[in-house]
């Protein structure tokens, strides 16, 4: 139990803990493209590579890219994780008609960008 100094009494919530991974450099975040927005049934995200190879950013490694269509409700809706590559498509057929976040969880790094689904 806590009581403040003004007296109100608390039981003591759970503990949590907290990962702070950084804000990626706004070069990254320019680097990322997805489109169409609004989008009708895919949307397509590429990350522009500053490596010959294609395989990397700025020392980021593009191999093993997770890429989530998450609800404004924090549902996740679509679940994909590619191997390799710095192009992909996601099938948005089922998805409802509305404003989604689409997270990219890169190998150090996770992307938050707004998109549209509007048929």
């Amino acid at each position: 139990m806590v009581t403040s100094e003004f007296g109100c009494q608390s039981e003591l919530s759970d503990e949590f803990e907290f990962l702070i991974t950084g804000v990626p450099g706004e070069s990254m975040h320019e680097a990322i493209r997805i489109y169409p927005n609004p989008a009708s049934d895919k949307l397509i995200v590429e990350i522009e590579t500053n490596n010959p190879e294609g395989i990397g950013f700025n020392g980021i490694n593009l191999n093993g890219v997770s890429i989530d269509v998450v609800s404004i409700y924090g549902r996740i809706i679509i679940s994909r994780h590619y191997d390799m590559g710095n192009r992909f498509e996601l099938g948005l057929e089922a998805v409802a008609s509305g404003i989604y976040l689409l997270r990219i969880r890169l190998s150090d790094s996770i992307i938050i960008r707004k998109f549209q689904i509007a048929r």
